[in-house]
């Protein structure tokens, strides 16, 4: 299947609206057939399209049709650009705001310049139903504030690769689409319909690319992503792990918390998908709990779930020892509330390493001995 994102621009009609968008979709041999026909930024005269609604549990870059071609559809290339970039009508999100979107229906889109891009991970899906491709791209806006877009498959693999190739000369990205990643705080994401486009010729691409010579090239790259990971949270208030054990749903007024605690036994050493793990509070040597964190080995043991998985079935032993490599490890945990059922319910993410703690097994045992053990609510 291919899909492609068209756009109109009908100036013998006045009362039309510049700039509408919509999805094409290609099928089986049409793919074959056509997929060299239709190119970036070109101007086709297309016919004999099917017109149909759009897939409600999918969103689109139309709310209501798509178009679905044909063995019979005809492509003609219109030799005059009759559609201009500048036509296109973008809702950029605020980073600073990402708060405000939470809950949006209409469509988004980003425009950033990026500061940082990662390697692309094996992701397992959910209920183990195989494995799809992550990629973590950290841009910037004009109003100063960083925030993480998280690029799934094909985006992952294909615009990733040339996001990383052209890191040093800190392109600009214009993706489509995007939507709000409540999972760990606030971050961007792609998701089905999305489309990103790299260094564009639009007047916002000029725009922020003149900005950026003035307030980034001069700036340490190591305190921008600093303050993307601080942005995250999205106002998570931080306090001590005492603070959040053994609260009543109605003594929370936030949803969002952070702590610091320091990992001292993982209890599961042989459950890939969830990390049962024993932890101390770092202000409160006698302050002890046990947390199930999901789906986060690659922060605690620098592992993805997927080679995880692959290590399990190959060799039990070493799978075991991987999954225990975070004993002695201090982490930042964000914990989410959520007070709306009969028993308040906290979900738990770790979120980076911090400095190891050094603690000798005497000491470490001492502690044991006085410690308040308390199990966490899942």
């Amino acid at each position: 299947m291919l899909k492609v994102v068209l756009m109109d621009d009908d100036v013998s009609i006045p009362s039309a609206i510049s700039g509408t968008q919509i999805q094409g979709v290609l099928f089986n041999e049409l793919v074959t057939k056509f997929s060299d026909s239709l190119l970036l930024h070109k101007t086709y005269r297309i016919s004999s399209v099917t017109v149909k609604d759009v897939n409600p549990i999918y969103r689109s870059v139309h709310k209501e049709y798509e178009l679905k071609f044909l063995n019979n559809t005809l492509i003609e290339v219109e030799e005059l650009e009759v559609v201009s970039l500048e036509t296109i009508n973008f809702n950029f999100v605020d980073f600073k705001e990402l708060n405000k979107y939470t809950d949006a229906k209409e469509n988004m889109d980003a425009l950033g310049i990026v500061i940082e891009v990662s390697p692309t991970l094996n992701i397992c899906k959910k209920n183990n139903k195989g494995t799809t491709k992550k990629r973590e791209v950290i841009i910037m806006d004009m109003s100063s504030r960083t925030t993480t877009l998280t690029l799934w498959e094909d985006l992952a693999e294909n615009e990733g690769n040339f996001i990383m190739e052209l890191i040093q000369e800190r392109p600009i990205i214009t993706v489509t689409h995007v939507a709000i990643n409540t999972y760990k705080g606030l971050s961007l994401q792609t998701q089905k319909g999305s489309t990103l486009q790299i260094n564009m010729d639009i007047e916002s691409v000029k725009a922020l690319r003149h900005w950026s010579k003035e307030n980034i090239n001069n700036k340490d790259i190591r305190s921008l992503i600093s303050s993307t990971k601080d942005q995250k949270f999205n106002g998570a208030e931080k306090v001590k792990l005492q603070d959040i054990i053994g609260k009543s749903a109605m003594s929370f007024e936030k949803t969002n918390y952070c702590f610091e605690a320091t990992i001292r036994n993982v209890v599961n050493d042989r459950e890939p998908f969830m990390m049962i793990v024993k932890v101390r509070s770092m202000e409160h040597i006698a302050t002890l709990a046990t947390l199930t964190v999901f789906n986060d080995c690659q922060t605690l043991i620098n592992c993805s779930l997927y080679d995880l998985l692959q290590l399990q079935i190959e060799d039990m032993d070493e799978f075991s020892n991987k999954v225990t490599s975070c004993k002695g490890k201090s982490f930042l945990f964000l914990v989410k509330i959520d007070n709306t059922q009969q028993q308040v319910v906290k979900t738990y993410f770790a979120v980076e390493e911090l400095k190891e703690l050094t603690l000798d097994n005497g000491s470490f045992h001492e502690e044991m001995r006085y410690a308040k053990k308390i199990k966490i609510e899942k």
